[in-house]
């Protein structure tokens, strides 16, 4: 008796440790930040790659993980994403202001943003405090316009 040789997809199965890896890291990393997770701690895909953002995503559609902290921002949602923080559509609308004006912010340093590929969406770090302070309202906002 000959036991049957392993089919390709049970050859290069992702190992069961790195899909629950990825399904505890996904709840407040990007895919690219778990990529880099995985490959730090010396995890490889089931055919011994490393990991990139592809990977981890194949990985998370495949075994239904859900993105808690997706790298492009959805308009429709309102709330932060898994590490907290919000979209410039969501900013906008918790701040009362314009998407330009969040922009500006983010560039200025007035709003803590991070901004993981060139030219992609900000991800903005609000806390309650800071909605607060930013939501005040300033002098400019009682001028009545002259012309």
């Amino acid at each position: 008796v000959i036991p049957r040789p392993l089919r390709i997809d049970e050859i290069s199965r992702t190992p069961d440790k790195v899909i629950e890896r990825i399904r505890a890291l996904a709840t407040a990393k990007t895919d690219r930040q778990i990529a880099v997770q995985l490959n730090a701690e010396g995890l490889t895909s089931g055919v011994g790659h490393e990991f990139d953002q592809v990977r981890v995503r194949r990985v998370r559609l495949k075994y239904d993980i859900p993105a808690a902290c997706p790298e492009m921002p959805d308009p429709r949602e309102s709330g932060p994403r898994g590490d907290g923080r919000y979209s410039t559509q969501a900013t906008a609308r918790l701040l009362n202001i314009s998407i330009g004006t969040v922009g500006n912010w983010c560039r200025s340093g007035k709003l803590k943003s991070l901004q993981t590929m060139p030219r992609g969406p900000h991800w903005i770090a609000l806390t309650e405090a800071s909605i607060v302070e930013l939501r005040k309202k300033r002098p400019s906002d009682h001028l009545a316009m002259v012309y």
